[in-house]
């Protein structure tokens, strides 16, 4: 039994060392290229990608990026508070009433 089991083993390593030259046998082999055009073929058929519009949708998408970083690096003032010190000050009449304004 304990021979049948390693004959096994043995048979099943000797399987294992020829799988790199089965797999160089199978006749598809992965390509991204081939596997997009044929895509591009089957779900997209007579579709062409316009330079011009993928060109100004880039620059558009650049310049919000831009007007972005400058909006909330330069212009942007947070106008929240870890403290309440801004609402101390109120108005001549003097401090807020607890009475609600009906």
């Amino acid at each position: 039994p304990v021979t049948d089991q390693m004959q096994k083993i043995r048979q099943d390593v000797e399987d294992m060392r020829h799988i790199p030259e089965r797999a160089a046998s199978i006749p598809y082999v992965v390509r991204p290229e081939e596997d997009y055009k044929r895509y591009r073929r089957i779900w997209l058929p007579g579709w062409h990608m316009q330079e011009e519009i993928m060109m100004f949708a880039a620059i558009g998408f650049g310049v919000a990026v831009v007007w972005l970083q400058i909006y909330f690096l330069l212009i942007y003032r947070d106008d929240r508070s870890e403290s309440l010190t801004r609402w101390q000050i109120t108005d001549a009449a003097g401090p807020p009433t607890d009475t609600p304004d009906l």
